[in-house]
């Protein structure tokens, strides 16, 4: 086992956790049912869209802006449309769903520095409570595994990082690959930078969904249709997981990808939500093949502002959580949120594959051995949400 002991003060800067707002005017995600000629179907609404369109020379659509297929399980788009085209598309015989988009936006969290800055790792390495500064680690940590970071970027230049964050996706053209919000590179930190990650040797993918603190369900979707289908095409179900630390409104678009992942054996871990409500009520958190996460402080009581629930499968700290941050190649964040949690939780799932190897092959594996790992009924007031905290079988 490798010993980390912190005991020095970083420097803090406020970053952000996301909500959704109103829907986007005239702005929808498509789904289709299964065993539908996607090719096809596209290739009718582009007919229908023309056709409506030219009825209405001073509207300014722009038609499909995204398609989604995830193995072929999940089949669909999004798109800019008049009404008439979308009432056209609910009543098509090949249509599963229409969702609106929706725009995600940022919610500040205000940190409190009182505690050790690791004391995350000191938690999830202990079942008590005595040992907060203290990281007990395999040296294998995370060694051969994936990180795939579904966020705002990741600063790759950060010493934290050590040349092991690379750009996988950006889902925001034109807008540029660089994190300028911050939160994905807290996240990639948490889940593997040297110091304040749980997997100090995994290779960490950004893929850019977040753009000037804010998103759109469509882009989200098409940033995660990469991570998974990056993953089964590289055959790395064993060794890989998708941290998605970001939360919104009911998404049926948005669950339903989470859990085609599931069934490509890709794992998925999400942060339950930071509005204090149940998170059957937000996506993807309340998506069945998701690992969701809720958060808690330092004496591992559940944060105020963490959904909760039966969605809930596990807890992690949540509160005061340092990492690195995104302005410079050595600047370090404080934030506080479900956000955190999640990547910790993500970043746990990446050590148990680099020490189990091909034990955990696929996702009902992963998660029902992190859940079976947990330290049980430890939690106070999870309100109907499961009891467990993350742990990562040090042996203390």
């Amino acid at each position: 086992m490798q010993t980390l002991f912190i005991f020095v003060w970083w420097f803090a800067c406020i970053f952000s956790t996301l909500v959704t707002t109103a829907n986007i005017s005239d702005r929808y995600i498509i789904l289709l049912k299964p065993d539908v000629d996607i090719v096809q179907h596209l290739k009718f609404v582009e007919n229908l869209y023309t056709k409506i369109i030219a009825d209405q020379p001073d509207k300014a659509y722009q038609g499909i802006t995204h398609q989604y297929n995830i193995s072929d399980a999940l089949l669909g788009y999004a798109g800019h449309f008049d009404n008439t085209t979308i009432a056209r598309l609910k009543i098509h015989h090949d249509v599963a769903t229409i969702e609106s988009d929706k725009v995600f936006v940022a919610e500040a969290s205000v940190p409190n520095a009182k505690i050790p800055p690791t004391y995350g790792l000191g938690l999830l390495s202990h079942r008590g409570l005595e040992n907060m500064e203290e990281y007990l680690y395999d040296k294998s940590a995370g060694k051969g595994t994936f990180g795939y970071v579904v966020d705002s970027g990741i600063n790759i230049k950060h010493v934290e990082f050590e040349k092991r964050a690379s750009k996988g996706y950006n889902a925001c053209k034109p807008a540029t690959f660089e994190d300028d919000n911050g939160h994905g590179t807290a996240m990639a930190g948490l889940m593997g930078s040297k110091t304040f990650g749980v997997a100090k040797k995994t290779k960490l993918i950004a893929v850019k969904v977040l753009n000037k603190n804010e998103g759109t369900t469509a882009a989200l979707l098409d940033g995660y249709q990469w991570a998974v289908n990056d993953i089964v095409k590289r055959k790395r179900q064993s060794k890989a997981v998708v941290n998605c630390s970001w939360y919104g409104a009911y998404s049926p678009a948005l669950n339903k990808a989470v859990d085609v992942a599931w069934s490509q054996n890709v794992t998925t871990v999400v942060c339950s939500g930071n509005v204090g409500e149940d998170a059957d009520n937000y996506s993807p958190a309340s998506a069945e093949g998701a690992i969701t996460v809720g958060a808690t402080d330092w004496y591992r009581k559940r944060h105020p502002a963490s959904n909760w629930g039966d969605p809930v499968d596990i807890f992690a700290a949540g509160v005061n959580i340092y990492s690195p941050a995104h302005v410079n190649k050595t600047a370090i964040a404080i934030g506080s949120g479900t956000s955190q949690a999640a990547a910790y939780v993500a970043g746990l799932v990446l050590y148990l594959k680099g020490m189990k190897k091909s034990k955990l092959p696929d996702a009902l594996a992963t998660k029902a051995y992190v859940l079976e790992l947990a330290t049980k009924d430890v939690v106070k007031d999870p309100k109907g949400s499961h009891n467990r905290f993350v742990y990562n079988g040090s042996g203390k």
